[in-house]
């Protein structure tokens, strides 16, 4: 059932009662209420916004930047049901295996405490859930892409891999599980509920025994629970998290380490063989799935290079009124994102054109057609390394971001550039389809680095808390029942797009708060 806190009585108190309390109605909100709902578990989810979509700016408190402005606390955090899945992009990628080796560069004992196999259940579990699983067991090995990769010296240096993309219809997912959530009997969802702060909390001990909400015109929620989870974006999660840990200070502040993927376009492609080059490299369908392709940098190739973990991907760049990028804004539309459509540049000879190319692309060559008459954006995605630098300080409840692209970060970046293009140039084959031309180093200037709203991080999970602020199962080390699930509970960011390992990690969760905690009617691990 859906309740509006906003359309009960003004003044009014209402008091509740659950087995997990869900605070954060985003992606892994309502991901884990509808997994708990599947196991028959009594939930209550809120979220701080109503049915639609609001952007971050009027939603949440602006936090203070003591250095580079950092988007992802404006453009990267949504508010109302559904959060960021009502404008992200859906990619599916699991983390590389070696991502879970890598150290933590503060500490060596803040690393993963799983390793990439013990997620590969949950990883089926998701995909089954957003029915993304490909039922005919294919093989991207043998891909004529992948075979074409290995003739070359670059498959000495990346690692070829496909993602996969949730379909745009079932992206949002307070639509794509809306049905569920109207019609449990064992779910409710309070919308335009807002949690302010721990202060109203109460508390036996170690045990978190209630939270209070508000609502406009002094309304009030009361929810006691068994088990609270924090499922609110990573920055979010970490204001209210952090000023209950034992935490030493960083410079007389309450603080701790955040970091982001950064994202670059590094050079162009000169396409030789267009219509060749389309049929290697245009994403492709598989049982209706997209799929696109990446070059990571394998972890050997990250040793020898010394740099943190990076991909380097292709961008078509679109033309304002082509067919594409009406395409996708009328689907982005659909998804719940506000779009507005500028007709000036339209083109409708032009648009018949490209979209019958596109249907012939899809219908008969099952691909997505990169823009066949533009250009062609080499771009690099690499792994901010946690440092004492960039940091997240909580004081008084409010956030106060320190967050900067260093040299190092810039250094990984050409690096890699220019491994990509020495592997690309030895083989006669690529070169055929296209020559790589990498910027001038002149022209990789600031501006042209940019975070891609990946906030990982600042409320680790780990095996000692000395090291990570959360345990291995997501509690916070000094509770008994209060859990975290938000992509600040990576140690590491990893290769990008860290959607599909949270909500593995989400539906990890779920087994343990099932299995481990209700089932035995206790909340110590």
């Amino acid at each position: 059932m859906i309740f509006d806190l906003h359309k009960e009585p003004p003044n009014c108190i209402i008091e509740k009662s659950t087995d997990v309390c869900i605070i954060g109605g985003g992606t892994a909100g309502i991901y884990l209420a509808q997994a708990l709902h599947k196991k028959n578990i009594n939930t209550i989810l809120i979220e701080l916004g109503g049915n639609s979509s609001i952007d971050a700016d009027s939603a949440f408190q602006k936090p203070k930047f003591t250095a580079t402005h950092y988007s992802g606390a404006s453009l990267g955090r949504v508010a109302g049901l559904g959060g960021t899945s009502a404008k992200w992009g859906g990619q599916m990628i699991s983390l590389s295996n070696s991502d879970f080796l890598n150290k933590n560069s503060l500490n060596e004992n803040a690393a993963w405490p799983i390793n990439s196999k013990d997620l590969h259940k949950y990883y089926e579990k998701v995909l089954n859930t957003l029915k993304m699983n490909d039922t005919k067991a294919y093989s991207f090995n043998n891909n004529k892409t992948a075979k074409l990769i290995s003739r070359s010296l670059l498959g000495d240096t990346f690692n070829l891999r496909s993602s996969s993309w949730i379909p745009f219809r079932k992206r949002n997912f307070a639509k794509n599980f809306h049905s569920i959530m109207k019609n449990s009997k064992n779910l409710e969802v309070w919308i335009n509920t807002q949690f302010k702060s721990m202060v109203d909390a109460k508390w036996i001990g170690p045990s978190l025994q209630s939270l209070s909400f508000s609502g406009k015109n002094n309304r009030s929620l009361v929810v006691s629970s068994k088990l609270f989870v924090f499922t609110m974006g990573a920055l979010e999660s970490t204001r209210h998290i952090l000023p209950l840990t034992k935490k030493d200070s960083f410079k007389g502040e309450l603080s701790t380490p955040f970091c982001d993927h950064i994202s670059t376009s590094v050079g162009q492609l000169n396409i030789k063989n267009r219509a060749q080059f389309l049929e290697y490299f245009s994403p492709f369908y598989v049982g209706g799935i997209m799929r696109s392709m990446r070059f990571e940098l394998n972890s050997v190739s990250q040793d020898r290079l010394m740099t943190s973990s990076a991909f380097v991907h292709f961008i078509s760049v679109q033309k304002d009124g082509s067919a594409l990028s009406i395409i996708r804004n009328l689907v982005r539309k659909l998804q719940g994102e506000k779009i507005k459509f500028d007709a000036t540049h339209v083109n409708l000879f032009s648009i018949l054109k490209d979209m019958l190319l596109i249907i012939y692309w899809r219908i008969f060559r099952k691909k997505l057609i990169l823009n066949h008459g533009g250009s062609i954006e080499i771009v690099i995605d690499i792994e901010q390394r946690p440092n004492q630098i960039n940091r997240i300080s909580s004081a008084t409840n409010n956030l106060k971001l320190h967050w900067r692209v260093s040299e190092k970060d810039k250094s990984n970046v050409r690096k890699t550039a220019q491994a990509f293009m020495s592997g690309w140039s030895s083989s006669k084959e690529l070169l055929d389809l296209a020559d790589v031309v990498i910027y001038p180093e002149s022209e990789l200037n600031v501006a042209n680095y940019y975070d891609v709203y990946h906030p990982t991080g600042s409320l680790p999970f780990g095996n000692s808390s000395d090291s990570s602020v959360l345990n291995q199962n997501l509690r916070v080390w000094e509770t008994s029942n209060l859990y975290v699930s938000s992509t600040a509970i990576f140690p590491t960011g990893g290769s990008a797009n860290p959607g599909l390992t949270h909500l593995a990690l989400t539906e990890r969760l779920c087994d343990h708060i099932s299995s481990k905690v209700l089932t035995t009617k206790t909340t110590k691990d």
